[in-house]
C-alpha cells in the first residue's frame, strides 16, 4: 500500500486586496496533476483511507489560511484544510487490494482563502500532508 504520486497545486496570482477580504482562486492545470495510489496487499485486506491536511500559506512573516476544494476525474474529492480529512478510499478507487488507481485533478478545484487584514505582497506557499492508512473508509 503506497502513495505513488501527489499533484502540485498552482492557483495563479491574486492581489493583496483580495487576500485581505478573502478570495477564491481557480486551479491552474499543470503537468503534475495526478494523485496515484497502489495497494497489492491482497483481497483479504483491501481497506485503506487517504487523508490530506493543508498548512497555512506563508510568504516571509505573512500567513494566510485557506482550504482547497479538491475535484478530480474520479471519486477522489473533498476539502483539504488544517484538519486531516478523507479525500479517497479503497471503495471509491476500487483497488480491492490488487491494484493501483489514479485521479487527475480537475480545473473545478478551488482555493478559498480566509479574510486576513495583516498580509503582505509576495509568493505564498503551503504544504499538504498526505496520509494513507489501512483503515476502513468513513461514511461520506
Amino acid at each position: 500500500m503506497s502513495i505513488d504520486s501527489v499533484p502540485d497545486f498552482n492557483f495563479g496570482s491574486t492581489s493583496v486586496k483580495d487576500l485581505t477580504t478573502g478570495t477564491t482562486l481557480n486551479y491552474q492545470s499543470g503537468s503534475n496533476n495526478k494523485l496515484t495510489v497502489s495497494d497489492y496487499r491482497g483481497t483479504s485486506n483491501p481497506e485503506w483511507t487517504l487523508e490530506a491536511s493543508l498548512s497555512d500559506f506563508t510568504s516571509g512573516n505573512s500567513k494566510v489560511a485557506g482550504s482547497i476544494n479538491l475535484a478530480t476525474d474520479t471519486k477522489a474529492a473533498g476539502t483539504i484544510n488544517g484538519a486531516a480529512s478523507e479525500v479517497w478510499n479503497n471503495v471509491d478507487a476500487a483497488t480491492n487490494g490488487t491494484g493501483a488507481a489514479s485521479a487527475t485533478v480537475s480545473t473545478d478545484t478551488k482555493l478559498v482563502t480566509e479574510t486576513n487584514s495583516a498580509v503582505d505582497g509576495g509568493t505564498y506557499t503551503s504544504d499538504i500532508t498526505w496520509t494513507m492508512t489501512n483503515t476502513a473508509a468513513s461514511a461520506k
